[in-house]
């Protein structure tokens, strides 16, 4: 008796046990409140999903107010959908869970305010997606979420102010947007995000003045897109920001009057768009990208747009073959041969003295240097755009050997017995 006694003691624990490591591989919808409120009775045990679960109560009229039935449950295998619920305010009951395979989709709950039971998740698997709800005003209680697997969208949210509850978000795999939220003014929240793996857009956020926030972001291997936004008069928050993997696109954004906190951009790996920025007049900020990592210019459409003789737009001029569009900019940024001209009184401007003549000029292998009086040349030395010193040679028969440059504008300074002169280098 004592043996069949064990036996089935053992058999429940066993299927209790077997519940708990993962139930409901089909997944579960609930569209009414009941269906929550008897979930552990209808599932004991069941507290690690392996299907995916949604929560929608098709707008029937005081449905679902509550997910408290839902409180053991711990972890989703796949997709967590919450979406058109119109009674509830937050997701308290699901306190319990940690992690959720994969996407995790909010959308048009039209009273939801915050985010409140939902602030142990740490891993979403796929896309992260807070969309269209019109109430919600902060992503508070996100404070120990580390990774997005798929893709970051907070976009349609009318009444949202802030990111504060990301705070700890450092990586986004995939892509990442922020659009269409009209009362968002900055990016606080994600002052962690350092990589996105994917094309990061920020987009229709008509109250967003600067992107404070965004201070550690380093890297985007996709594109980088900033369009539309009416308030944003610059984009400082990018002060980090190093490297772009495809297109950079600053379009469409009214009042903005500064591209400075860019200025430790180096590379990207695409075309760069500057298009129909009515109070934009000058692209400092721009300079330090490497002009050979860029494939094509759009530069547009922006009417106050003057100054263009950044130096990376100029070495990109210099180098042959860059393809490009200038116009419908004002004058000095209305064609390559303007912003091409300015390039090469900008760079004079900061030359001490003009008293020698380089042939040929633009150069790609040998220069020859004519200097006043034909004094002796002691030493030849050239300074890149940084004022970096990159070359110095003794000039044989006054001509330097420049081949192992690369294209760009440089500085070249012909030391003498009794002075120091210098003069503009377009290596081609």
């Amino acid at each position: 008796m004592k043996t069949l006694i064990l036996i089935a003691a053992l058999a429940i624990l066993s299927q209790l046990t077997a519940n708990s490591q993962g139930c409901l591989p089909e997944g579960i919808s609930f569209t009414y409140q009941y269906q929550i409120d008897n979930f552990q009775t209808n599932f004991p045990g069941c507290t690690e999903i392996l299907g995916d679960v949604y929560i929608d109560d098709n707008g029937i009229v005081n449905n679902i107010t509550n997910l408290q039935g839902l409180n053991t449950v711990t972890s989703i295998g796949g997709s967590l959908i919450i979406s058109n619920n119109k009674y509830l305010n937050g997701f308290g009951g699901l306190e319990s869970l940690t992690t959720i395979g994969g996407t995790l989709k909010i959308f048009s709950n039209d009273t939801l305010t915050s985010l409140e039971g939902l602030g142990n998740i740490s891993s979403i698997g796929g896309i992260f997606r807070i969309e269209g709800n019109a109430y919600l005003t902060t992503l508070a209680d996100f404070e120990n979420l580390i990774t997005v697997g798929a893709g970051l969208q907070i976009n349609y949210n009318d009444s949202l102010q802030s990111l504060s509850g990301f705070e700890n978000l450092t990586t986004v795999s995939g892509d990442f947007s922020i659009g269409y939220n009209s009362v968002l003014i900055n990016l606080m929240g994600l002052q962690n995000l350092s990589f996105i793996t994917g094309a990061f857009s920020i987009t229709y956020n008509q109250s967003l003045i600067n992107l404070t926030g965004l201070e550690n972001l380093n890297s985007i291997e996709g594109s980088m897109i900033i369009q539309h936004n009416d308030a944003l008069t610059t984009l400082t928050g990018l002060d980090n920001l190093t490297s772009l993997g495809e297109d950079f696109a600053i379009e469409f954004n009214d009042v903005l009057t500064s591209l400075t906190g860019l200025e430790n951009l180096t590379s990207i790996g695409g075309t760069i768009a500057i298009v129909h920025n009515d109070t934009l007049p000058g692209l400092n900020g721009l300079e330090n990208i490497q002009a050979n990592t860029i494939e094509y210019l759009a530069i547009h459409n922006n009417s106050s747009l003057s100054e263009c003789d950044v130096q990376s737009i100029c070495e990109y001029l210099a180098a042959p073959g860059g393809e490009m569009d200038f116009h419908n900019n004002a004058p000095g940024c209305n064609s390559p041969e303007e912003v091409q001209q300015a390039c090469l009184t900008s760079v004079k401007e900061n030359v001490l003295q003009e008293e020698i003549t380089l042939s040929p000029n633009p150069a790609s292998s040998f220069i020859t240097i004519t200097v006043p009086g034909d004094m002796p040349i002691e030493e030849a030395i050239i300074y890149n755009h940084l004022g970096q010193k990159v070359f110095t040679a003794k000039p044989v028969n006054n001509m330097v050997d420049i081949s192992g440059l690369k294209q760009g504008i440089y500085i070249l300074e012909v030391v003498t017995k009794n002075r120091t002169i210098r003069e503009v280098l377009l290596v081609e």
